[in-house]
């Protein structure tokens, strides 16, 4: 799975250096509290790429460590890394300044591992997941190349067919709000 990521993060840097126009890509901090996991925290990258005037599409890939959630005495892990795409409007405030709201649709890749109170590690197999969200977001220019956004996101994944070997715990929605603040390089 690293290497997945590191090959995302080479093609996101690659692309974000060829186009001329109202674009970023940043590093952010994300956090995700999916309705039946924990709430987790994750480093992630984002790469915008403006299509026409106000429209944008963005890119990002993150990773959460642990969003299962410990239930019946089973120690749950579930680590995710959501590779997501959007279009959203973009409204401008100021002159460094915007607003932004649109949709998206997510590829979310599953790793389970599960550990019962006895010792026993049952299988477990997440598989991935296609999913959707919302997103709303602002963006302040605080250089002439760089800055600070700050989004909020709906993500909607089911996940009833998590297996997870402990009846019980094999069926549940990801579905949350999502949080995400970071730094843009923007050209």
């Amino acid at each position: 799975m690293k290497k997945l990521v590191l090959i995302m993060l080479g093609v996101l840097v690659a692309c974000g250096t060829t186009v001329e126009a109202n674009n970023g890509w940043g590093l952010f901090a994300s956090y995700w509290d999916p309705k039946d996991g924990d709430g987790a925290v994750g480093p992630g990258i984002k790469l915008s790429i403006e299509m026409v005037p106000a429209i944008q599409m963005g890119l990002r890939v993150s990773y959460f460590d642990d969003i299962g959630k410990d239930r019946r005495g089973a120690d749950v892990q579930l680590q995710a890394i959501p590779v997501e795409a959007d279009l959203v409007l973009n409204i401008p405030v100021m002159e460094t300044s915007k607003l932004y709201a649109g949709l998206g649709l997510g590829y979310y890749m599953f790793d389970a591992d599960v550990k019962l109170a006895d010792g026993t590690k049952p299988d477990a197999d997440a598989g991935d997941k296609v999913g959707y969200y919302f997103i709303a977001g602002a963006e302040m220019g605080v250089q002439e190349f760089a800055a600070l956004f700050a989004e909020v996101k709906y993500t909607v994944v089911k996940a009833d067919d998590i297996k997870v070997g402990v009846d019980g715990l094999d069926n549940g929605k990801l579905d949350g709000v999502g949080v995400n603040l970071g730094l843009m390089v923007t050209w």
